[in-house]
């Protein structure tokens, strides 16, 4: 909560300049910048659904995360463009339609992945009566996440360059690059399920103090 904030914070102001640094014409800018301000002000939905569906994952509880987002794309698949075009009694909104279709769409994720944590319907229950603030275990998350999330910022500097590229040839060429990226990740997806299923395995074991069943899921996986 405390990152999302910071994120909306900085990413509301932020948006213009990084889509002029981007080198895109005006009327993109204008665009995306109501795109952005949206999904910036929104970030903390996308957060805590991504740790909600984590929490899940990390107790070996795959399937339910995927009901939820199912749900979840359901839920942007039909608020979207009731909000873009302003479909019936809905505004008509544009692009910031799509952004807060998507702001809702993963706000639901997370009451429900919440709803489920708490009442103790997946593998773990996460009573609120027993929230306190401990350190040592903050301390433990962010040096474990720390390496995670300078490769993740690396991949996404990347991207930024590649399209600082792209869009020296015009709007057209940046906007068939997004969807040649979007095909790309239907390659790729596969891969990162793998991952996911790979950490958990690896996680389980080592917490267990199993390290050789732990090395057994790694190759297994990379085998696979």
């Amino acid at each position: 909560m405390i990152i999302s904030g910071f994120l909306a914070f900085v990413g509301f102001f932020a948006a213009r300049p990084l889509l002029k640094l981007l080198g895109a014409q005006l009327e993109v800018i204008e665009i995306g910048q109501q795109y952005l301000s949206v999904m910036f002000l929104g970030v903390a939905t996308l957060f805590l659904s991504f740790l909600a569906n984590g929490i899940m994952q990390g107790s070996g509880d795959t399937f339910t995360p995927m009901v939820i987002n199912g749900i979840a794309v359901v839920w942007n698949i039909i608020f979207a463009p009731l909000l873009i075009f302003g479909i019936g009694f809905f505004p008509k909104m544009g692009v910031q339609g799509a952004a807060l279709a998507t702001v809702m769409a993963r706000g639901v994720s997370f009451s429900i992945s919440l709803f489920i944590l708490v009442k103790g319907y997946s593998r773990l229950k996460l009573p609120l009566s027993g929230f306190r603030v401990d350190f040592r275990i903050i301390w433990r998350i962010i040096r474990i996440a720390l390496p995670s999330a300078i490769e993740m910022l690396m991949r996404s500097s990347a991207y930024f360059i590649f399209m600082k590229i792209v869009a020296i040839y015009g709007t057209i060429t940046v906007a068939a690059y997004v969807v040649g990226g979007r095909l790309d990740s239907l390659v790729w997806m596969p891969g990162f399920a793998l991952a996911t299923a790979s950490s958990t395995l690896v996680g389980q074991n080592l917490g267990a103090g199993k390290p050789e069943r732990a090395e057994r899921s790694a190759w297994t996986t990379v085998g696979i």
